[in-house]
């Protein structure tokens, strides 16, 4: 089927003067974004002081390069009230001294209702540059954000929707992920007893479990030093949390193992620490997108290492004490391979 004109128009935006807008039945030759939830990105990037969301690399052309969304538009480049889209080279280190690369770009919205895609590219066929000092390009105002949230226009309808890229005429390859829906697991909670954790001066580790088909686990250091007190924490990626905390309070995060490989992983959970004289529990709630740059999630200052290690409180029982994280809702950015919620 040929392409159809649209004539539906981003108002306000100087940019539309230079682009040109098609819609057509193919989706993107290179890369989609998918978004299950877009209410829960904005929540997601809210909490974590983010302003875009970044995809997964992808090669395209012989190239890695990323899909940089700004929900709420750029304000850096005066596109707030507006989606911003961005298509990012990455891995230039292998790229020779003075690189420099043309090319044009299509940039791709899916209009729900009409099941086609709104496509948005430079008029003319106008090339765009990308060296070193100069590493993305895109649109700050791909469309108004009111215009995109409105259910008629179809490009947001039940809190989902497609973002895509072309960076140059090719055959589709089916590369994409899906940021699904969070569920709650079957099996959400998940116990761990530390024995003798104040005889030992060597970080420990808890048993990897798996919970919604990805594995976990929770680092522990425990350790005597004028009393008894213990660290549950990541050493190598939170140093300052755990010297702000030293001898002071217990120290309790959570890691995602598939968030070291190339897999997204968002997770509301709940970290606590049990109270064996049937009293009550000590529990923190946190969420967290894990992303594999950091080593894990959690609480510096879970708890006063005073208030753990007074056994007559109930936490310490015959040098036991008993870990738990319940997970309440699992989510994860997945390529399309790995199948992804309808």
């Amino acid at each position: 089927m040929e392409e159809e004109r649209t004539c539906r128009t981003m108002h306000g935006s100087n940019e539309a003067d230079n682009t040109m807008k098609l819609l057509r039945d193919k989706p993107p030759a290179h890369y989609i974004l998918q978004i299950d939830s877009f209410s829960l990105l904005l929540k997601i990037l809210e909490k974590s002081d983010a302003k875009s969301y970044d995809s997964m690399t992808f090669e395209a052309c012989g190239y890695k390069w990323k899909l940089s969304l700004y929900p709420n538009g750029d304000q850096k480049r005066n596109a707030k009230g507006f989606i911003s889209l961005y298509l990012r080279i990455e891995e230039t280190n292998a790229l020779p001294v003075g690189w420099e690369i043309n090319l044009n770009c299509t940039f791709f919205v899916l209009d729900q209702i009409q099941e086609k895609y709104l496509t948005i590219q430079d008029v003319c066929g106008k090339f765009r540059h990308l060296y070193a000092l100069k590493k993305d390009t895109g649109l700050s105002r791909l469309m108004q954000l009111d215009v995109f949230k409105d259910e008629e226009n179809g490009y947001l309808i039940q809190d989902k929707c497609v973002f895509g890229v072309e960076v140059s005429v090719n055959s589709y390859k089916g590369r994409g992920e899906c940021l699904a829906m969070p569920v709650k697991p079957s099996s959400a909670t998940y116990t761990w007893k530390t024995v003798d954790s104040c005889k030992s001066n060597e970080m420990r580790l808890s048993d990897v479990f798996t919970r919604q088909g990805f594995e976990w686990d929770i680092n522990q250091l425990a350790k005597k030093c004028c009393g008894f007190f213990i660290y549950l924490r990541r050493l190598k990626l939170f140093p300052r949390g755990t010297e702000a905390n030293k001898g002071k309070n217990l120290s309790l995060y959570l890691e995602s193992l598939d968030s070291k490989t190339t897999l997204i992983v968002y997770a509301e959970f709940k970290l606590r620490v049990k109270h064996q004289l049937n009293g009550e529990d000590i529990e923190k709630t946190a969420e967290h997108l894990f992303t594999g740059l950091e080593g894990g999630w959690g609480f510096g200052a879970f708890q006063s290492l005073n208030d753990i290690a007074d056994t007559s409180k109930g936490f310490l029982v015959n040098g036991t004490l008993i870990v738990e994280v319940e997970f309440v809702r699992i989510s994860s950015v997945k390529s399309f391979t790995e199948g992804c919620g309808n």
